[in-house]
């Protein structure tokens, strides 16, 4: 376990939160995971665990902008430090560390134990950490044993929510943690865009969008579902107007129906480019 710097104590620490001092040589970055050993007394030792949401860097000694300019004739030096965000407390004895006491980057059995990764029975991988490790999720909170809900946020109109979305199904039917009942699972995916932003978006499609990069050539091996290219089973059924439909939603006069097939649909592989599907005489049969 190597020592990546300590405990400030020019400020606060809280049972919640702390600053740790970066050592020369050492480095954190956001997201990293930290465990600091503190002692309680007449309670024993307990662990800190916390994710680094903040890195600041700044002159010490300097009172001035533009001290900076002047660096070679004032005693100033450079201080880096790291806001840590306690994430989980073991034995949960809620004191704040002591400032001098060392931090460490927790990795391996620390880190599952900080993001509780030991406690999830049945889990699925979700992305990789910026160290390129393997983030897990706890299918516990999408059954609805503790919960059935998943909130995507991002920016809208590059399709980053729907392919977050898609590689989470993806994952979890191509994880173990659907165990028996992975052959009689399901998965329904609803549009719900009305006519305006159906407009919107086929005009945000002509836009360019953001490349995108990986950590590395192989940096998706960690995960076993990304070891393999994506393919995605579209069905398409076109529906008469105002057949078979039910009705639409109160002041929500633009969205589409809800469209229940009961016969077979046609299957073949989809585009993604939205442009060229849209215009593609077999899928318009």
């Amino acid at each position: 376990m190597t020592e990546v710097g300590r405990v400030i104590g020019t400020e606060d620490a809280f049972p919640l939160e702390f600053w740790v001092g970066i050592g020369e040589g050492s480095y954190l970055q956001l997201d990293d995971i930290v465990a600091v050993d503190t002692q309680v007394p007449g309670r024993g030792d307990i662990t800190l665990y916390g994710v680094v949401d903040m890195v600041r860097s700044k002159y010490e000694g300097a009172k001035f902008d533009t001290d900076v300019f002047r660096t070679d004739v004032l005693p100033v030096g450079i201080a880096t430090a790291a806001h840590v965000s306690v994430t989980r407390i073991e034995p949960e004895i809620f004191v704040p560390p002591q400032p001098g006491q060392a931090a460490r980057r927790a990795v391996d059995a620390e880190r599952e134990t900080a993001l509780y990764f030991d406690q999830m029975k049945n889990r699925f991988a979700t992305g990789l950490s910026r160290e390129g490790d393997v983030i897990w999720g706890n299918l516990e909170f999408l059954d609805g044993t503790r919960g059935a809900h998943v909130n995507v946020s991002g920016i809208s109109g590059v399709a980053t929510k729907t392919s977050c979305a898609m590689f989470l199904l993806y994952s979890l039917f191509h994880s173990d943690a659907l165990g028996a009942n992975r052959h009689n699972a399901r998965a329904v995916i609803f549009n719900v865009r009305d006519a305006a932003m159906r407009r919107r978006r086929v005009h945000g499609l002509r836009q360019r969008r953001p490349g995108c990069s990986r950590l590395s050539s192989d940096g998706h091996r960690s995960i076993a579902t990304m070891s393999r290219p994506v393919e995605i089973l579209i069905r398409l059924e076109m529906a008469k107007e105002r057949q078979h439909a039910l009705p639409s939603p109160t002041g929500r006069t633009e969205t589409l129906p809800l469209i229940v097939v009961f016969r077979q649909t046609p299957q073949r592989p989809h585009a993604v480019n939205g442009g060229a599907a849209a215009k593609n005489f077999t899928l318009r049969q």
